[in-house]
């Protein structure tokens, strides 16, 4: 073996046993055919083990209807998955407007569920964590120490994350006013001319 390492040997093994499927499972197939008590002898052992009573548990389970439709539905999917994708990718390039109204259901159906997912993809935040930052800085913006004062629809809208651009390090939670601020005020060059402008109205 050519790795002394456990995590290396384990991905050598697996991209050997990738590059060698069909001769190695041909040479399995073959040697259980020649050698049945063997591989009985085998299948013993494995069934002793944990992952293996799991197994034998996992094969002894009766199923409903429904949940074997769900297996069901979920092999299939996970066989056709490029083929759904390309037909879903399709789908909304020829319903644009359906697709959108359909988000914008499931928007307003689930609030905690868009916000989740946004905190996550653009900061990578948990709800979690926001809450305890909110909770850390007793609902206030921490500039100003004022909560937010920004509505939407009437409802007052949540605190906005700060995070460093260049970096992606989340520092904390503005206000809308103060985060607009902070961000010209991170702006070197906006901070130059703006002083050139205010310096040409000077009393």
């Amino acid at each position: 073996m050519p790795h002394k390492d456990p995590i290396e040997r384990k991905k050598y093994k697996r991209k050997y046993y990738q590059k060698h499927k069909k001769a190695l499972d041909e040479k399995n197939k073959q040697w259980i055919k020649d050698t049945p008590d063997g591989f009985r002898e085998i299948q013993k052992r494995y069934e002793q083990t944990e992952r293996g009573k799991m197994a034998v548990k996992r094969k002894e389970r009766k199923f409903s209807k429904t949940e074997k439709a769900k297996i069901g539905l979920a092999k299939y999917r996970k066989k056709h998955r490029k083929k759904l994708n390309e037909k879903r990718r399709q789908y909304y390039l020829d319903n644009p407007k359906k697709v959108r109204e359909i988000n914008k259901k499931s928007r307003l159906k689930h609030p905690e569920t868009q916000i989740k997912n946004s905190l996550a993809k653009k900061y990578g935040l948990t709800l979690e964590r926001y809450d305890q930052m909110f909770e850390a800085q007793d609902g206030v913006c921490v500039i100003c120490r004022k909560p937010e004062t920004r509505t939407f629809k009437g409802v007052a809208t949540r605190l906005q994350v700060d995070h460093n651009h260049k970096t992606e390090q989340v520092r904390g939670l503005l206000c809308s006013s103060c985060n607009l601020k902070l961000g010209h005020y991170e702006d070197k060059d906006f901070a130059k001319k703006a002083k050139k402008y205010l310096n040409n109205y000077k009393e």
